[in-house]
């Protein structure tokens, strides 16, 4: 059994792109949250957001605790 793919710190960041799809929503979306600090935690090579996997981890479990969908377009 391979514990390093467990591991947060081994875990790659996902793009916007990879984000919307396991979201379920646009890309658009994706960077409106960034634009509008909707999303979760993101940073930037260059124009690119850039999401960890724990931060997204946070963010949807926040989500949840309120209520608030978790594949919300608006």
């Amino acid at each position: 059994m391979n514990t390093e793919s467990n591991n947060p710190r081994t875990e790659r960041p996902a793009t916007a792109a990879r984000l919307a799809i396991s979201l379920g929503v646009t890309v658009p979306t994706v960077r409106e949250w960034c634009i509008r600090g909707l999303g979760p935690r993101a940073y930037f090579i260059g124009d690119y957001p850039m999401f960890e996997a724990s931060d997204v981890r946070d963010w949807l479990e926040q989500r949840r605790e309120l209520g608030l969908p978790t594949t919300d377009e608006s």
